[in-house]
């Protein structure tokens, strides 16, 4: 009982200190190399890509 105890102790403790990392890059599109001009132009933000054209990149920056 008491092995268990002082384990989830040492597991809470550890916990604060972890940090995690961020797999995506520009997760919120705000970086841009150049303001995206069609709907397919999703490569414009930077760290992003498609290979079909299917996803849709809207930006405050042009105005289609």
């Amino acid at each position: 009982m008491l092995h268990k105890l002082f384990s989830l102790f040492l597991f809470l403790l550890l916990a604060q200190f972890v940090q995690g990392q961020n797999l995506v890059p520009n997760p919120s599109f705000e970086d841009t190399d150049v303001c995206p001009v069609g709907i397919g132009d999703v490569e414009k933000a930077t760290g992003w890509g498609s290979y079909s054209y299917t996803p849709d990149y809207f930006n405050a920056c042009n105005n289609y």
